[in-house]
């Protein structure tokens, strides 16, 4: 009897361990298969994420009406949680965002263009402009005497010079040819003709049939046109062109 009783307390014992060994193995499987298979989706993390754009910026127009502008002060963009969701096991979560636009304005004003100042190129003194049958001489010369009569001293421009020479040649083809055709019979013949073909600046022309003196000749010009003297002028640009003994003299002042 003893015996049986043993047996049977040992197989009791072996269906224990079975069943224990059993429940040991279900659980490893359940968890194996809970951390491979059981979140969907992952998790995220509370919080507060900022991301700021520089390139595709978008603001108003300063005039208002309804036109946008790129290039604009930076757009800002804000992305923060609102709502969360967790199922019982803890492994699911749902997350609602809420995303806010910020865009910044530019002052609003008026933008005025202006014309840039006109700049232009002093030649040094004594230099020639290489302009045909210009006599780079009598052009310094009338410089320094014109400068010598102001307060200010002006300064030679090539650009105001070349102008100049085209007018003085101009105005020479004119006069040659009114001396040629016997219109022209004294200085101050009235029916001399100096025509320059216009020019733009302020400025005075003279056209004479022999080598007057630079006193003289700024004398005249100065009663053409007694602005070319002005102190609010600071470049000048003086063209003498020679044919023979016939000259032609413009001043321009800007």
């Amino acid at each position: 009897m003893n015996g049986n009783q043993k047996i049977n307390n040992l197989k009791r014992l072996v269906v224990i361990i079975s069943i224990a060994i059993l429940i040991v193995a279900v659980v490893l499987i359940m968890s194996i298969y809970n951390n491979k298979f059981g979140k969907v989706g992952g998790s995220s993390a509370g919080g507060r994420s900022t991301v700021s754009t520089s390139t595709t910026d978008v603001i108003i127009d300063p005039d208002n009406n309804g036109e946008e502008i790129t290039n604009a002060p930076t757009t800002e963009v804000t992305t923060e949680p609102t709502s969360e969701a967790t199922t019982a096991g803890g492994n699911v979560t749902t997350r609602t965002n809420k995303t806010t636009y910020k865009t910044q304005k530019p002052t609003s004003g008026q933008v005025v263009i202006t014309d840039p100042p006109v700049k232009y190129n002093v030649v040094s003194h004594g230099s020639g402009s290489g302009f045909p049958n210009s006599n780079n001489t009598l052009e310094w010369a009338l410089f320094d005497e014109l400068n010598g009569r102001r307060n200010t001293p002006l300064q030679m421009s090539s650009e105001l010079r070349s102008r100049a020479e085209t007018a003085a040649n101009n105005a020479l083809g004119t006069y040659v040819d009114s001396l040629q055709k016997g219109f022209c019979t004294c200085p101050n013949d009235p029916n001399c003709i100096c025509n320059t073909g216009g020019y733009k600046g302020e400025g005075a022309a003279n056209c004479v049939y022999y080598n007057r003196s630079t006193y003289d000749e700024a004398n005249r010009l100065v009663e053409t046109n007694s602005e070319i003297l002005n102190d609010n002028y600071k470049y000048v640009g003086i063209g003498v062109v020679q044919n023979g003994d016939n000259f032609g003299y413009v001043v321009i002042v800007d």
